[in-house]
């Protein structure tokens, strides 16, 4: 039988999604692994710093690709305020901030596991701070999902005691929390600010307030140790310190624009849909080539998170979660379009 006349063989929205989400599982593997053994196997602890570098370069490379951008298409320089970016961009960037900083630090205190495990926490977050923000409304659902996340994560730590690994569980745990806020806000950039639609030129504005957020705690924190350090005392050391510093700054960019161009693309849904998966193949990497172990009530926890997630990706596919709490979606309507006019509709 012929196809109808509104499908076709290639959906190219779709291939565009399938796209950006290998890049981001592959940066975020990547990420990961690097991030743990340069403070591991490398034992160069300063995470804060790193981070700090990382943005700095992040904006040289937007920086400059916005600059090819202009001069080859000949598109017009967007251009915000001060006071734009205050109330608009520095929110997204000190939030983004405190997400990556806690992250690293955590991840100096815990393996790929736990780390991954805590990660996946996202999504309860970003629907506790899509309530917060009218995007949700709150309902015996959305209860549920939070309900099942939160019951995999407390299964996942049972018989622990309080322990370094678990001051490092708190940190990652936190880093999760602004990671929720950070895609909400990160929404109404793409939504509200039309400057920063496309996401190199959201980077650009968004990564100098990340890097200033955490330079002062990097100077406090890790300056004096970070003088001293034996990785930096020659220039043989010192010039493959930096170097290792500049690759992680190439895995952080494409890390980056590829989540903020699946969420420019898609919406936040996509994005918690395929962060399912995203977090099953890092904690299979890490069991199967970290040789980190997983016991059995580890397994169980991880197992009710995935069901909350999938839960909630269940009920938004069906509109369910949708404001009023029985939302609906015509057959050809897609649920990405819906949740982008949500938040153009709730927003200030």
């Amino acid at each position: 039988d012929a196809l109808p006349a509104d499908m076709t063989v290639c959906d190219r929205p779709l291939l565009v999604a399938l796209a950006y989400i290998a890049l981001w599982y592959g940066f975020s593997l990547g990420m990961t692994f690097y991030n743990k053994w340069l403070f591991e196997i490398y034992d160069f602890h300063y995470p804060l710093a790193v981070t700090v570098s990382h943005m700095l370069m992040i904006v040289g490379i937007t920086g400059a690709l916005r600059f090819l951008r202009f001069k080859c298409y000949s598109i017009e320089r967007p251009s915000l305020t001060w006071t734009e970016v205050l109330q608009k961009v520095a929110p997204t960037g000190v939030v983004g901030a405190l997400d990556i900083g806690l992250s690293n630090l955590g991840l100096m205190l815990v393996d790929v596991t736990v780390y991954t495990m805590c990660k996946s926490t996202v999504l309860a977050f970003t629907l506790i701070f899509a309530i917060i923000f009218k995007l949700e409304k709150p309902t015996l659902h959305i209860a549920l999902v939070i309900g099942l996340i939160s019951a995999g994560l407390i299964l996942f730590r049972a018989k622990e005691g309080v322990t370094i690994e678990s001051a490092g569980f708190f940190l990652v745990l936190c880093a999760s929390a602004m990671g929720g806020l950070r895609w909400v806000l990160t929404q109404k950039i793409f939504v509200k600010v039309p400057e920063l639609s496309h996401p190199i030129d959201t980077l650009f504005h968004v990564a100098p307030c990340m890097g200033l957020t955490l330079f002062p705690f990097a100077i406090l924190l890790e300056s004096k140790r970070i003088a001293h350090s034996a990785l930096l005392e020659d220039a043989h050391t010192g010039s493959e310190t930096v170097l290792l510093t500049l690759l992680g700054s190439l895995i952080a960019f494409g890390l980056v624009m590829s989540e903020f161009s699946l969420v420019k693309a898609t919406s936040s849904v996509t994005l918690s849909i395929a962060g399912i998966f995203k977090e099953i193949c890092t904690i299979v990497v890490a069991v199967f080539v970290a040789k980190e172990e997983l016991t059995t009530l580890n397994l169980l926890g991880l197992g009710v998170s995935i069901i909350g997630i999938v839960y909630y990706n269940i009920l938004k596919f069906r509109g369910i979660t949708s404001v009023g709490g029985h939302g609906h979606r015509d057959p050809g309507e897609s649920f990405d379009s819906i949740e982008m006019q949500k938040l153009t509709d709730n927003t200030d």
